[in-house]
């Protein structure tokens, strides 16, 4: 062999050696190197690529998309909600053999080298979308060979992992396509203004142009750069032959141009406040804070645009009123720093609706304008309620079985007459005028102070406080006879709830504003409890809800008719001292509206600013818009069968014949369940009317009566005496007042009633008195015999005298039982079947506790009934049972507050 040739061969010999110990070494040092990076690769937990942060969504009550919130501005979708179009565009720009390779491509690793070494310039990379997903989902931020090498082991790890479709579907839904959009989905929403699926062509290659510069190329930024990219695209799409030669130029030929509005509705009103609030109190921060989850809110969205509506427009007009002392709203400009905002100094509205049939919250207006003031007048603002307060006042008394047509005293409450109250605190009526005896619904009608305090009294401090947490505004109820008239602070959503009770016939439902919350899977992580409770009788609040009825045509609401309001409804207008706060609570079949109105800093809002006139125009305004067919204000049907009955407005027992005689009977209609059984014992029925004739007793100079045919009464010389031998007939007694011809209701009347039997002995009849009338007046004498005390003629009214024992002699005086007549009802107490002292407490030997239920009157805003407790002292001599008092003294109580 030539040794030259042998040199060579034996060089390549040696050089093929050397090659391939050092192939061998590097082939060992990139396992080595291959196996440390694996080591690294596994450190990342993959179950993480699919955990993207995005919008939760909120849906009102028809399920439709009401806003976004939350997370990074992404919407996650499945691959099959996005358009192919869109992916044809991404895979042509981004990964054209991503169906082929196993994470990296090292055919696109070459092309790109090449094509890089040829420009003189990096023109192309070589990632693959399996390398972006892992550079994002483990963000791998570092621009060197050793992220490269480390994101090209997670994408295999990846491919090994997950699918094909799998990776493409993480890939789009993480992806940023500048301008805030995350993901495919909010992309071409924020862009485009339609749904992924929905994507043209053209608008798929914009959006796949854009992602590898989506500042530089956004549409919305520089439409003319967007445009090159696109174009770059379809011409890639062509040449794979993806497309067609005459798609790229349809595609081509279209102007780029972005959706003018907000289709993402990110919506930034006291709703969405409202839900935030309630899904932070309700979910852990890191379900939050991933987002994605699907919130059904209880919202109305036309409810809660018509109350916005109504609440501003309504307080505009208040504004442009003459002399209005207030800044207005037109004039306010709010502060720079969002974290410190200016507060609000213009008149403010508040409004809720809840709906009866389920305590679903559909509208909550928070302010006139939330670009102003954040702060939620509806929810987290507490005010005195005032006179809104009094129908549950009212409910409480009736529980105890006071009716609507019972009389109450609306006069001046008098210092010392409410116990455990300042002598000094006396509440007024709001026209400072007082009507005397009322029916009690009158007090509620017309709104009077004085009635519902004594209301209140009757019914007890403690049932009414009981009553007012049972409907959820008892909170800060204080201890004290104010509450009776709103002295205390609640939301607009609690009160507005409570009232719900009333359209329900007394069952109270809790208010809420989200129906359920689901997580990305579908999953229900909370669900609202449709809580009801029922917390007075169903009688009790129809008997309230038909005064309320009346309230709104011919009480301090009825200006609602004047302003076009037709439907069935109900509901009380509600003003604090010195006009701080006007409210109105009302509500239909199917609806319960609230609005109040007032200033942020609580102050005078304007002089006769009543609840009438600055809130009852806003609830008619929304009310009157709301669809009849989704939300119907049907008649109010009564719990049971509605009873005719005539009734005594004094005892509130059945009426009897003396009843009407004094004037003190009416017809009502209530609930088969509140009809009274038993018939009036304060005026008993009367034996049937004898006529008479009278003669002189020598001893009393008083008249003394015979029985005689019906009709007009005999001469006195045909009567002649009984004997004293004979069995007793039967003594009529003269029940004649003095004051007859001042008052007609006291006409004169005679009575005859037989004796008792004659064995029957005196103490069998405690509580009987003489009555001797003398030249000097009429002589009163306690049996049995005792001190007697002379009084003037006039002041022994008789309504009637019973003759209750025999007389000794024909000379001697008669025993008879005497009634006060009508005419001293207010002096004198009068006992009745309902009504009982408030509270037991031990009294004098001598006297007893009565408790007065007195009628009343009232106006506008301000008047109410009560129950009136006194003492009643008698002589030390007369019979425990006895019903003549001599003395009356008034026991102190508590006060109220003036509406």
């Amino acid at each position: 062999m030539n040794p030259r040739l042998r040199s060579v061969l034996k060089f390549l010999g040696w050089s093929a050696a050397v090659v391939a110990v050092l192939a061998f070494a590097g082939l060992i040092a990139a396992k080595v190197l291959y196996s440390r990076y694996e080591q690294r690769a596994a450190q990342f937990d993959l179950t993480r690529i699919d955990e993207v942060a995005e919008r939760s969504a909120v849906y009102d009550v028809n399920g439709e998309l009401y806003s976004y919130y939350g997370g990074e501005n992404r919407l996650v979708v499945p691959l099959t909600s996005v358009s192919k179009h869109f992916l044809e565009a991404l895979l042509a720009r981004e990964d054209a053999r991503f169906w082929h390779h196993e994470g990296i491509d090292f055919r696109g690793v070459v092309r790109a080298f090449v094509t890089n070494v040829r420009s003189g310039e990096t023109k192309q990379g070589a990632s693959t979308i399996t390398q972006q997903l892992a550079r994002n989902a483990c963000e791998l931020k570092a621009r060197n060979l050793d992220r490269k090498a480390l994101e090209a082991v997670l994408a295999r790890r990846i491919e090994a992992t997950y699918r094909k479709d799998q990776i493409l579907e993480l890939y789009v839904n993480r992806i940023y396509f500048g301008s805030g959009f995350h993901g495919i989905e909010t992309a071409a929403r924020g862009y485009f203004g339609k749904p992924a699926g929905e994507l043209t062509l053209g608008e798929g290659a914009v959006l796949a142009g854009l992602i590898r510069s989506p500042n530089r190329f956004s549409p919305a930024r520089d439409p003319e750069a967007a445009r090159v990219e696109r174009d770059t695209v379809l011409d890639r799409m062509l040449e794979l032959k993806m497309i067609t030669a005459d798609d790229a130029v349809a595609a081509k030929a279209q102007r780029v141009q972005v959706a003018s509005r907000d289709t993402l509705h990110a919506a930034n009103d006291y709703v969405m406040d409202a839900v935030l609030r309630e899904v932070s109190s309700r979910l852990a921060p890191e379900t939050i804070d991933r987002g994605g989850l699907k919130i059904y809110a209880t919202i109305d969205p036309q409810l809660q645009r018509l109350a916005q509506a109504a609440a501003d427009r309504h307080l505009t007009e208040i504004e442009g009123g003459k002399n209005f002392p207030h800044p207005k709203k037109k004039d306010f400009t709010p502060g720079e720093d969002e974290a410190n905002p200016k507060p609000t100094d213009y008149l403010q509205a508040a409004v809720v609706a809840v709906d009866n049939r389920t305590g679903a919250v559909r509208a909550i207006v928070g302010g006139r304008d939330h670009a102003h003031s954040k702060y939620s007048r509806a929810l987290l603002s507490k005010r005195q309620v005032g006179s809104t307060f009094k129908p549950f006042v009212y409910s409480a008394a009736f529980e105890r079985g006071l009716l609507p047509g019972t009389m109450i005293d609306d006069s001046k409450i008098l210092p010392g007459e409410l116990r455990n109250v300042s002598n000094k605190w006396s509440p007024e009526n709001s026209d400072g005028e007082y009507a005397g005896l009322q029916p009690a619904a009158f007090g509620l009608l017309k709104s009077r102070n004085t009635m519902s305090v004594r209301i209140g009294e009757y019914a007890g401090l403690p049932k009414v406080r009981e009553l007012a947490v049972a409907a959820g505004i008892g909170e800060n109820v204080p201890d004290l006879p104010v509450s009776f008239l709103g002295a205390f602070e609640t939301t607009l959503k609690d009160i507005t709830a409570a009232y719900a009770a009333f359209a329900n016939l007394g069952v109270h439902r809790a208010p809420y504003l989200i129906a359920r919350v689901e997580d990305r899977e579908g999953r229900t992580l909370w669900k609202a409890e449709e809580a009801e409770k029922r917390i007075m009788s169903a009688e009790t609040a129809w008997m309230v809800s038909a005064i309320l009825q009346q309230v709104m045509k011919t009480g301090t609401a009825a200006k609602a008719g004047t302003m076009g309001w037709k439907k069935p409804g109900a509901g009380k207008t509600g003003t604090t001292n010195d006009f701080f706060d006007a409210w109105f609570i009302g509500y239909t079949s199917s609806l319960t509206c609230g609005v109040w109105v007032g200033m942020d800093q609580p102050q005078t809002i304007l002089e006769k600013g009543y609840g009438s006139t600055l809130a009852l125009p806003i609830w008619v305004d929304f009310m009157q818009q709301v669809p009849e067919k989704m939300y119907p204000a049907q008649a109010f049907a009564p719990p049971a069968q509605l009873i005719k009955a005539r009734l005594c407005s004094v005892s509130g027992a059945r009426a009897t014949a003396t009843c009407a005689g004094q004037n003190c009977a009416y017809d009502a209609e209530l609930p088969n369940g509140r009809v009274p059984v038993a018939t009036c014992q304060t005026h008993p029925d009367l034996p049937p009317v004898q006529s008479f004739a009278t003669t002189m007793t020598p001893s009393m100079g008083a008249p003394v009566a015979t029985p005689g045919a019906v009709g007009a009464p005999t001469a006195a010389s045909s009567v002649a005496p009984a004997p004293m031998s004979a069995a007793p007939a039967p003594v009529p007694i003269i029940a004649t007042p003095i004051n007859a011809s001042a008052d007609p209701r006291l006409a004169p009347s005679a009575v005859a009633i037989p004796n008792p039997p004659p064995q029957a002995p005196a103490n069998q009849y405690p509580g009987t008195m003489r009555i001797e009338r003398t030249a000097e007046g009429t002589r009163i004498r306690h049996w049995p015999a005792g001190e007697s005390q002379a009084l003037p003629p006039e002041n022994v009214p008789v309504r009637r005298a019973e003759m209750v024992a025999p007389a000794p002699s024909a000379v001697e005086p008669r025993v008879v039982r005497v009634e006060p007549a009508p005419r001293v009802m207010r002096a004198l107490p009068v006992e009745t079947r309902s009504v009982a002292p408030p509270r037991p407490r031990e009294m004098p030997p001598a006297s007893r506790e009565i408790r007065r239920v007195v009628p009343a009157d009232a106006e506008e805003e301000r008047g109410e009934p009560r129950s009136r407790p006194i003492r009643a002292e008698r002589s030390p001599d007369a019979p425990r049972r006895s019903r003549v008092i001599e003395k009356v003294r008034v026991l102190p109580a508590p006060a109220a507050v003036e509406e």
